[in-house]
């Protein structure tokens, strides 16, 4: 049996996401597969590529350059990513040690998540209320833009790509707590309908000139509030303009 190079021993559970998903593909990685199983990356991707044909039966194997930071700086360093079935293969090819069997159950159950989400996924957007609410949110996203646009105009000021970004990542942040991208078509018809409230009252306080700081603060309270009334959340635009 082929084995790659241990690096350490450690009884502790790995801690770090198992798989990534991409649209409907769910993916692991040769490094995920090497800090699980507590072996040198660099022996796993060697093992890839020594048995590539036979990897590649199951779905061509996909080499990629990442960076990754180290203490003298970014460096990069090549990734295969592989679907479930070439996971398992991969870890049929190791000794099965108690840090490898322990990792190959807990990858099967993130596989077996993710799976499952990406299938309520789908099941909510066959939901009419779900469907409307998307519509919702992606009607006041627009009106926010061309607001943030039209304001700008005045000033003088010309609106780049990244005006757009910021004024998008400062809704996710009222509805998260973090400034980084949403993926809507993941969202509940609940989350939706908080954004297209959040985003409304932003174009309202924008149409007032409203600084950015100042907007943010008022996003975060309104966002509590209308958390606080969530039952109530689903109507139409009309009604989505009279609660802003």
């Amino acid at each position: 049996m082929a084995t790659a190079k241990s690096t350490r021993k450690s009884s502790k559970p790995p801690v770090f996401t198992l798989v990534e998903t991409n649209g409907q593909q769910i993916r692991t990685t040769s490094l995920i597969v090497a800090e699980g199983c507590e072996l040198e990356h660099a022996s796993v991707i060697r093992l890839i590529r020594k048995y590539k044909s036979d990897f590649e039966e199951l779905e061509r194997v996909d080499f990629e350059i990442r960076p990754f930071a180290t203490a003298g700086g970014t460096q990069e360093r090549e990734i295969a990513t592989l679907n479930e079935d070439q996971a398992t293969y991969l870890i049929t090819l190791f000794r099965n040690t108690p840090i490898v069997r322990r990792f190959k159950l807990a990858l099967v159950k993130a596989f077996r998540a993710a799976i499952n989400e990406l299938h309520r996924i789908k099941q909510q957007q066959f939901n009419l209320d779900w469907q409307q609410q998307r519509i919702e949110s992606r009607v006041e996203f627009r009106l926010m833009n061309a607001t943030l646009k039209a304001v700008r105009e005045i000033q003088g000021k010309e609106t780049k790509q990244h005006h757009y970004s910021n004024e998008a990542r400062l809704i996710n942040f009222a509805l998260t707590g973090e400034f980084k991208p949403l993926d809507r078509e993941r969202a509940t018809a609940e989350d939706l309908a908080l954004l297209a409230k959040l985003e409304l009252k932003n174009t309202l306080l924008m149409g007032l000139c409203q600084p950015y700081t100042d907007r943010k603060a008022a996003l975060q309270q309104y966002a509590v509030e209308l958390r606080t009334r969530r039952p109530a959340m689903t109507g139409s635009r009309q009604q989505l303009a009279l609660a802003a």
